[in-house]
């Protein structure tokens, strides 16, 4: 988990790059300006004030072959 400020405009279930190596997150939890991700990769290496980057997108996962 990670806390991201100055966040402003962010969404629930927003996807966000975190860090320099620019970390897979969503965003699970908004508190005025700042918002908990949920990142689902390996965090060693993070430090503090690392950046953060929206995607604007929501997270989605295409399960299976099927009909468009």
């Amino acid at each position: 988990m990670v806390t991201g400020v100055d966040l402003s405009g962010c969404t629930m279930r927003e996807m966000v790059k975190v860090g320099k190596e620019e970390l897979f997150g969503e965003v699970i939890r908004i508190d005025g300006g700042e918002a908990m991700i949920q990142v689902f990769e390996d965090t060693i290496g993070l430090a503090l004030h690392e950046p953060i980057k929206r995607t604007g997108m929501e997270m989605s996962v295409e399960l299976g072959p099927g009909k468009h």
